[in-house]
């Protein structure tokens, strides 16, 4: 996702959009943030939408994750670019139709990055720690699951009474959330392996000027 949109491309959207505050979703390059305002997750993306002062937004790059949180801040104008998750555009609403056949009886819970049709059909929207905590404290005893796939083992380990479905099975992987394992982290702080990354100063210090303003709007 983050390699969806680029630098002359958001240029040219904030030359088009002049009075529109630019949201970025975290999930861009640091080249990207030093031209944003600020940064946001989606388990924070609504509160901080709401603390700007300004009703104008430019939400980049998810137009999913976009679109529900203009749903829950409907006071305010978006724009959004054509961008979204891979992972959760895989899963569609036949997806979801097989899913409740199978499994009658279980919550749909789904990432706000799922396509429209796919939210809409939802019992719950949330983050992956909205997910996390939606099962955790629901009475409810099965679930089918909307996001990326590795969460249903935390969330088996969490709840062992549960049940837990993915909505999608084969393919809702985050293939580029795994090229770093925790063997690699391990090896990196031993001083044996990794890579160090070095960012030139401008970018470095503007990039974090978009990720201050996302502390201090969130609060």
């Amino acid at each position: 996702m983050a390699e969806q949109l680029d630098v002359e491309l958001l240029q040219s959207l904030k030359a088009e959009n002049p009075d529109y505050t630019v949201v970025a979703y975290i999930n861009t390059t640091s080249e990207l943030k030093t031209i944003c305002d600020v940064c946001v997750t989606s388990s924070s993306a609504v509160k901080i939408v709401k603390n700007i002062d300004n009703n104008k937004i430019l939400f980049i790059p998810d137009c999913n994750l976009g679109a529900w949180v203009e749903e829950q801040v409907p006071e305010k104008t978006f724009k959004f670019v054509h961008g979204g998750c891979p992972t959760h555009l895989r899963m569609s609403i036949a997806d979801v139709e097989r899913a409740k056949a199978a499994h009658p009886a279980a919550k749909l819970l789904v990432h706000p990055e799922c396509l429209a049709e796919v939210s809409k059909a939802a019992d719950y929207i949330g983050s992956t720690t909205g997910i996390i905590d939606y099962a955790k404290n629901s009475t409810d005893r099965e679930f089918i699951i909307g996001t990326e796939n590795s969460i249903l083992q935390h969330l088996q380990y969490e709840c062992p009474e549960k049940s837990f479905y993915p909505l999608l099975k084969r393919t809702a992987y985050a293939n580029n959330m795994k090229l770093t394992t925790l063997m690699d982290v391990y090896n990196c702080v031993k001083g044996a392996g990794g890579e160090e990354i070095i960012l030139p100063d401008d970018i470095r210090t503007k990039a974090k000027a978009c990720i201050d303003t996302m502390l201090t709007l969130g609060e």
